[in-house]
């Protein structure tokens, strides 16, 4: 199976040179080890975890969006549900949920676990209304309370309340809507203006209760039966937009005691038939809107890697507080910083601002002390840098257990306290320089001006990855040192002879590995890339230091013992040993038929593996990468079950002439389109819709049309800034839109929604409206005016509207390249037409974590956007933006969804996409290293063969588990190529060495010896990481969880193709000693 010619073999002329060296070499590896410590440290740098560095049109949008695109302002929300009844009255005061140092202590605060159970078919009815309970009600109010006192109040910034239509201070809840109601302040109970200058009465009222005194929210008299009956009323009377700030357990539930008539089971399209009852949900929000420039003045930061990492150990109320969080009986728990604006600018100015997550995380701590008939949590993504952080941190100790357990199962394996010690120190080693290597390659890629090096959540996965390698070849060069002390070898021979023999098998081990690895450098997305040379520094590393210098380390030990007179003959293997019973089991699967029948069933087994294999769907759950039960997920969980029709928030992006009237008349019919069912069916609906099951799209159009309203009802403002009804196209150079013109007439009731929709007869008998100069939107001057208008001073407030708008809202929809005049805003300050280059329509993606489902979704987004991929040259693929703004037929260059789940899917797709063809790749890199390596095309294949099988059997496994493609299970499969192939080429090297030094013998009986020398090293590396990973299965944490289980899966795997699968096909491939 090859050839052999000791003393021309490479590996035999390096034992030469270096066992004279070796201190030397020890000298070199210590000089070694401090140069690399300042890199290791540096590349430990913290990870941004929602960065995806991939060169996809959809995450570049994305990256253009939420820099051009997004406002100055920013709504943060604390989800907040009933309590299960059971609980209230338990627990702990908010006095004793004080620490010493003034922050919550989170322990004793009401968990997540209490949280009323989520039943559609079983409403809450204890206590009377959940969550729009009196005693809620006034419970939610103290929160409120709780925020306005806190610093973060210092940067709230006015929103519009939608359901009852007045401006807010920054913070939005029921009992907002309520008192704001209960006063007689909102649009619902007074007379409003319609488009036509009529006198419309209130739609309800709030001075004749029945039986009941109307009286205010905040009155001390305030009953159960007047929060029923307000609810009621602002419920049917404010267009469906009450209801979304209820659960989707939401409904009415009767009640034969009550005066209040609602509709039945809550359905608020059909008021035909009324009972007697009142509304109840579990959950609502507090919405908080921040200012984020003045934040980020005052020295704060919302990303997480710029950000002070909190490293400071001390005590608290006798608890060790390390960084952010507190140690509570082994166990992790939140602690936050409480930073203060001082502070903040203090940090920032030395390059690292406070972490706005922090902030947040304390002021939910402040909230939550006021649980008691509820349980308050923050809503993500906020938070999610925190809660990953203190998972991590608190499986420091689960891999303080592994290395514990593989030091025990090393010890098992080798007998020796210092073998154990010295593959212990070669780990830390490892990783010590893996990490200063990948430094180093950092800094050499800066130093050139090109970045190499992108850390991503792969790079965390990769010590795990050179502990198992670095076990492997330990083993190995530590067993074959063994077994030839026990043939009577001398010390010097014996590393000369491991060397040669084992550190050729390692070298070939640690090249495949590599150029697995590094089939990632074709990928298009940097991440992966950078995994492939990480993973190929670390796999370097531990070659040089576990398969090079242990060896040596060991010669040096044993000749010190040596020269003591207390070095001892190397124990002799027990007949019933593991290498015994190895070699036993070795002649049964290599005698007669028995190869061919372990082959077949391989092949069988593979057959099942495959189909579910090719069954595997991506998708993002939670759960697997956190823990399922921290309050984080607990948030993401509720959203998902309690809010469902709300969706996750994205964006589809219009790029070219936005001024062109095409691009605003497409906007009614897309929204006509998302609104039906496309012929992907409901699998691909997955669209937000609003309380009257309309999809839920937010648009500039929308805009237009309000500050339209607002200029109906108070046309001042519009003056104030060039408005001239008596100029020529009004001053502005917007044309006056005639009536008689139908197909200008039409364009305009497009625009229109229903209730706003214009009657001609309306119009002629009414005087204010007949002089009224409507702008006609098919003129570029009245868009940019329009557009200008509302981009520089939001919308005016108007009886159509209610509150007035922001500009900060305008800024998310539409996007001007150049500067505008505040005083001409149709015009820029050079005094030119101005370029609106970019628009997005905001939309949410309901069930987003499913990705196949997202990207039917997004194929039948793309359908429906056909209104401006039909005014695009190429079908919304991106074309030149300056050619698009002169191309009076085709005005759009692109047009692409974007958002944080479009991105999720996208990513998903393009890694399992990357990580399958690299896999392909590596397999060709890894046959052919093989070849050249052997020389011998049969012994590659040989030892090829059963890792590809060991790759189709795992995502089979993953299948049958019931789990989905995601980031780890992806890593994972691309492990199992790059740490299962070391396994068989050890197998298949040894039997090349049998097989020369015993020529005579036949194939089974060198597979028995190789199966008792070689495979107990591989079964003691197998056993040893396997055990390891065993603990890691045990963390919170869903990412070590997920991955120590997998792991260990795929190392049980390669041991059993490389034992069993390897050594059947060579019995059935190598011809017996009498046919030759």
């Amino acid at each position: 199976m090859g050839r052999d010619a000791t003393n021309d073999r490479y590996f035999f002329r390096l034992a030469n040179f270096l066992i004279p060296q070796k201190n030397k070499v020890h000298l070199v590896v210590f000089l070694l080890t401090i140069l690399l410590l300042p890199s290791a440290i540096k590349a430990l740098e913290p990870i941004d975890l929602e960065a995806y560095n991939i060169d996809a049109d959809e995450i570049i949008a994305e990256e253009f969006v939420n820099q051009e695109l997004s406002t100055s302002s920013e709504i943060f929300a604390l989800l907040v549900t009933v309590r299960d009844p059971m609980f209230i009255g338990t627990g702990f005061s908010p006095e004793e949920r004080v620490l010493e140092n003034g922050n919550f202590d989170y322990t004793k605060l009401p968990q997540s676990e209490e949280i009323v159970p989520y039943d559609l078919e079983n409403p809450i009815k204890d206590p009377k209304g959940g969550i729009l309970n009196l005693t809620i009600l006034r419970e939610i109010e103290l929160k409120t309370e709780v925020i306005e006192n806190n610093l973060i109040s210092d940067y709230l910034t006015p929103m519009v309340n939608d359901v009852v239509g007045v401006e807010s201070n920054g913070i939005l809840t029921i009992p907002n809507h309520l008192r704001t109601f209960m006063n007689n302040e909102s649009y619902i109970t007074n007379p409003t203006v319609d488009i036509y200058g009529n006198l419309v009465p209130p739609a309800t009222n709030w001075d004749d209760c029945g039986e009941l005194e109307c009286l205010k929210f905040d009155d001390q008299n305030l009953t159960q039966e007047h929060i029923d009956l307000a609810v009621n009323r602002i419920i049917l009377n404010s267009n469906g937009n009450f209801v979304r700030w209820l659960s989707n357990d939401r409904t009415f539930v009767q009640d034969s005691t009550s005066n209040v008539l609602g509709p039945l089971n809550g359905d608020i399209t059909n008021t035909d038939f009324l009972v007697k009852g009142r509304w109840t949900a579990s959950s609502t929000w507090i919405l908080m809107h921040l200012d984020k420039i003045s934040l980020e003045n005052d020295g704060w930061t919302f990303v997480w890697k710029e950000a002070y990492q909190e490293k400071e150990v001390g005590l608290i109320d006798g608890k060790i507080s390390v960084g952010g969080y507190l140690v509570n009986n082994g166990e992790l728990v939140i602690n936050p910083p409480i930073y203060n604006s001082d502070q903040c600018s203090e940090l920032s100015d030395d390059g690292t601002p406070c972490a706005f997550e922090w902030s947040l995380l304390a002021l939910e701590g402040e909230v939550r002390m006021t649980d008691s008939s509820t349980v308050t949590l923050l809503l993500g993504p906020t938070g999610i840098n925190v809660e990953v952080n203190r998972e991590m941190q608190s499986s420091i100790g689960l891999i303080i257990i592994m290395l514990i357990i593989i030091s025990l199962f090393l010890w098992l394996s080798l007998r020796r306290r210092t073998d154990v010690l010295l593959v212990m120190a070669a780990l830390g080693l490892s990783l010590i320089w893996m990490q200063g290597f990948i430094g180093w390659i950092a800094s050499i890629g800066n130093f050139f001006g090109i970045s190499i090096i992108f850390r991503s959540q792969f790079s965390n996965l990769l010590p795990i990855l050179i502990i198992a390698l670095g076990i492997d070849d330990s083993l190995h060069v530590l067993h074959r040192y063994k077994e030839e002390r026990r043939n009577s070898k001398d010390i010097v021979s014996s590393t000369r002879i491991t060397l040669d023999r084992v550190g050729r098998a390692i070298l070939l081990t640690s090249l495949t590995t590599i150029v697995a690895f590094g089939s990632n450098l074709i990928s298009n997305i940097p991440a992966l890339r950078s995994f492939g040379i990480e993973a190929a520094a670390g796999v370097f590393a531990a070659f040089l230091l576990t398969g090079i210098w242990v060896p040596l380390v060991r010669l040096s030990i044993d000749e010190y013992l040596s020269s003591k007179g207390k070095l001892n003959p190397e124990r002799e293997l027990s007949k019933d040993g593991v290498g015994d019973l190895l070699k036993k089991f070795a002649k049964f699967s290599t005698n007669g038929k028995n190869p061919l029948i372990i082959v077949v069933l391989a092949l069988l087994i593979t057959v099942p593996s495959l189909i579910g294999m090719n069954s595997l769907e991506g998708d993002f759950e939670v759960e697997d990468m956190l823990d399922p039960d921290a309050d984080f997920s607990a948030g993401v969980a509720i959203v998902i079950d309690r809010f469902p029709t709300e969706g996750e928030q994205a964006a589809i992006l219009i790029e070219g002439d936005m001024l062109h009237p095409s691009v605003l008349a497409g906007i009614p019919e897309f929204r006509e389109n998302i609104d039906k069912i496309g012929p992907d069916g409901e699998v691909a609906d997955k669209i937000g819709r609003d309380a009257n099951n309309n999809a839920d799209l937010n648009a500039i159009d929308e805009i237009v049309v309000g500050s339209l309203a607002s200029m109906l009802y108070n046309i001042t403002p519009f003056e104030e800034v060039g408005w001239n009804t008596s100029a020529e196209e009004n001053g502005v150079g917007c044309s006056s839109l005639n009536f008689s013109d139908e197909e200008g007439f039409n364009y305009l009731q497009k625009l229109l929604p229903k209730e706003m929709e214009l009657d001609p007869l309306q119009i002629a008998s009414n005087p204010h409206l007949l002089n009224f100069n409507y702008p006609d939107f098919r003129d570029r001057g009245c868009l940019a005016f329009f557009f200008g208008f509302t981009y520089l001073y939001g919308v005016p407030e108007s009886s159509s509207t209610g509150a007035a708008i922001p500009k900060s809202v305008v800024e998310l929809y539409i996007y001007p390249s150049d500067t505008l005049d505040p005083a001409k805003p149709w015009l820029t300050i050079s005094g030119d037409e101005p370029k609106y280059t970019h628009m997005v329509m905001r939309y949410g993606i309901r069930q987003a974590e499913n990705f196949p489902e997202v990207g039917l979704f997004l194929d039948e987004l793309m359908r429906d956007a056909s209104p401006f991929t039909n005014l695009s040259k190429s079908n919304g693929q991106h074309t030149n933006l300056e050619e698009a703004l002169l191309d009076e037929n085709y005005p759009v260059s692109w047009v692409i969804p974007c958002g944080e789940p479009v991105s999720r899917a996208v990513a998903s797709e393009k890694f399992e996409g990357e990580f399958q063809r690299s896999l392909i790749f590596g397999t060709f890199l890894v046959l052919t290293t093989l070849w050249i390596g052997f020389r011998s095309f049969k012994q590659s294949v040989l030892t090829t063969l059963p890792i590809i099988l060991v790759v189709i059997w795992l995502y089979g496994f993953i299948y049958l588990m019931g789990d989905s493609l995601n980031v780890i299970t992806l890593v994972i499969s691309s492990l199992s190529l790059g740490v299962g192939i070391d396994y068989c080429i050890h197998v298949t090297e040894r039997y090349r060495e049998e097989k020369n030094k015993n020529k005579k013998e036949q194939p089974s009986v060198c597979l028995q010896n190789v199966v008792s020398t070689s495979g107990i090293a591989l079964f003691g590396a197998a056993v040893s990481d396997i055990m390891g990973f065993a603990v890691i299965t045990l963390s919170p944490m869903g990412v070590f969880n997920l991955f120590g289980f997998y792991s260990a899966a795929m190392i049980g795997l390669s041991l059993i193709a490389a034992l069993i699968i390897t050594t059947s096909a060579i019995c059935l491939l190598e011809k017996p000693i009498e046919e030759e």
